[in-house]
């Protein structure tokens, strides 16, 4: 429970019908209203509670029959407000004070005729406050008229400055930004004098101001505007032969209306006169009309047709002025506070005329600034767009040299890429070239060796010589061969002899020629044919040309080949020896 409600609920039961130890109240006092209430404030409004919730609240009807009916809020009155009935205004509370929401209740009569109203603070939504009015009198009521939701301020303008004789509607009730504009009040012979504000104009424009957040006031009025707002309501064209004839006519009235208006002025002149065509929305047809001046405000009236055929406008019709803007700024309030009761038009017109010229100043001021201030800003929007032009330019011969800059790395990489080549493959060829050279190098310095090393066997460089002394160094290269073949056969002989039995020992046998002169060519090709001396030799010789002529085994086809020429130089030469 908030601590506002907490207060309301103590205060209520402070009074004769809470709980505590005083009386009840009788039905004289109750007539008189003389019996202690509990009172609280409440949104600023002073507020005395008859009822606190739940408790029965009694009376006596005219007749004299009486009557208790339980209450399901606090009930009381608004202090130093009177309803319809002389009363002061009669008031419900529910269990949310702090809500902004104010819901009217229209009450009728039992033949439906406006009785009085009922106000309910408190509530959560439009339901709970109408569901809480129902059961606060007896079953089956048929009191409720209509409900109408506003705020707090719109409220509290409309309990200083509404009509409380008739049933509240939406628009008896401030446009949004009027609700602190103090009651107004026209006098004069005609109604066009203003007699609240201490009769001074500039002090009521003062007030809208204040009550005009953004200007609206200042803001220059088109006539597209108008016709705009009536199609933001959802509002639309409609061709009607009615409609047209009394479009005829309304357009005559309202250049009558633009005279009255030009001679209500005097430093300011309306300066002509544009009448929509009418549009209509839920059945009710609505026209605009559009007052031009000569320092660049505008007055916009809408004028609908409210009868019981809406839709038609007939030739008797009255078209009734329902709002009126300053430029854009809606002054209905202000200029026509009577909600067209016995208001008539041109009095309306005399009314805004004065309030048109009091904004002269402020509105040329403003609108001079803010012509000077879009000339400002068109110039920036200028300088912005050449700019960006410049930089576009400058971008663009960025992008060039850029484009420009990547194709010569292109070409200077391929360039690169093929110097790399070439240089690569005069490596190559560099290093091939080098390989080639070491090769024959290798191979002259080995020719050289070999050329040395025939030089030093024969001592000559003769090429006879020298083939005579590579075919005993070839001999003496297949001795060596034969000697390790020998050796591999005698290791082989050896184990094989091991491992057999021992064989019983036989007799040498007589060996013949030929087995010595084989052992005596083994024994020269063993000592390398070192044997020159002339009986050797002569041997050899002997044995060459015997054997050369003839069938020889193996040993002797092997060393034939390799050793003739050694064996013809050796015998060459120790017979130069011998003779």
């Amino acid at each position: 429970m908030s601590a506002l409600l907490s207060q309301i609920n103590n205060t209520a039961h402070q009074g004769a019908f809470g709980h505590n130890p005083r009386s009840e109240p009788t039905l004289a006092q109750l007539a008189a209203g003389n019996y202690k209430k509990g009172v609280v404030m409440v949104k600023g409004l002073s507020i005395a509670i008859e009822n606190p919730a739940y408790t029965y609240r009694k009376g006596m009807d005219k007749s004299g029959k009486e009557w208790m009916c339980l209450m399901q809020a606090h009930y009381g009155y608004i202090q130093g407000h009177r309803g319809n009935d002389g009363d002061e205004m009669d008031v419900f509370i529910g269990n949310v004070p702090e809500n902004d929401t104010v819901y009217i209740v229209n009450q009728k009569t039992a033949d439906g005729y406006f009785d009085e109203h009922k106000i309910m603070l408190g509530f959560l939504s439009q339901q709970q406050a109408v569901d809480t009015y129902q059961h606060c009198f007896e079953r089956g009521w048929t009191g409720l008229m209509s409900v109408v939701p506003c705020t707090m301020t719109q409220f509290k303008w409309w309990l200083a400055n509404g009509d409380k004789s008739r049933p509240v509607t939406l628009d008896r009730l401030p446009y949004a930004g009027l609700e602190r504009l103090d009651s107004v009040i026209w006098g004069g012979n005609d109604g066009s004098d203003l007699a609240s504000h201490s009769g001074q104009v500039h002090k009521l424009l003062y007030q809208i101001r204040q009550c005009d957040d953004t200007h609206q006031a200042l803001e220059p009025l088109s006539y597209n505007d108008l016709v705009q707002e009536l199609g933001n309501q959802g509002f639309m064209y409609e061709n009607y032969d009615a409609l047209v004839v009394e479009y005829n006519k309304l357009e005559k009235k309202a250049k009558q209306l633009l005279m009255v208006m030009q001679g209500a002025a005097s430093s300011v002149k309306p300066i002509g006169v544009t009448v929509g065509k009418p549009l209509t929305k839920g059945g009710v047809a609505n026209v605009v009309a559009w007052f031009e001046m000569d320092d660049g405000q505008a007055v916009g009236v809408f004028f609908h047709n409210p009868d019981k055929t809406p839709k038609k406008i007939d030739p008797m019709d009255e078209m009734i002025s329902y709002k009126w803007v300053l430029n854009k700024k809606d002054i209905t309030i202000a200029v026509a506070p009577e909600q067209g009761k016995d208001l008539i038009i041109r009095t309306v017109a005399k009314r805004i005329m004065q309030l048109v010229e009091k904004n002269h100043d402020r509105f040329v001021k403003a609108n001079g600034d803010k012509a000077a201030l879009n000339q400002a800003e068109q110039d920036l929007t200028a300088k912005v767009a050449e700019k960006q032009a410049t930089l576009k330019g400058l971008q663009d011969d960025v992008a060039a040299l850029q484009a420009k800059k990547a194709e010569k790395d292109a070409f200077t990489l391929q360039a690169q890429t093929e110097a790399d080549l070439r240089q690569r493959e005069a490596e190559a060829q560099a290093a091939e070239a080098e390989r080639l050279a070491q090769e024959k190098a290798a191979k002259d310095k080995a020719q050289a060796d070999k050329d040395a090393a025939d030089f030093r066997l024969t001592g000559s460089n003769l090429p006879a010589d020298v083939a005579a002394a590579g075919g005993q160094q070839d001999l003496l290269a297949s001795g060596n061969q034969n000697d390790k073949e020998d050796a591999e056969k005698e290791a082989f002989v050896t184990s094989t002899q091991e491992q057999q039995p021992p064989q019983p020992v036989s007799e040498p046998a007589t060996p013949t020629q030929e087995d010595q002169d084989r052992e005596f060519l083994q024994s020269a090709i063993d000592e390398k044919i070192n044997i020159l001396d002339a009986a050797n030799v002569n041997k050899l010789a002997e044995l060459s040309k015997i054997y050369t002529q003839g069938d020889m085994n193996g040993l002797i086809k092997q060393a034939k080949q390799v050793a003739i020429s050694a064996i013809t130089r050796s015998v060459a030469q120790a017979t130069a020896n011998i003779g």
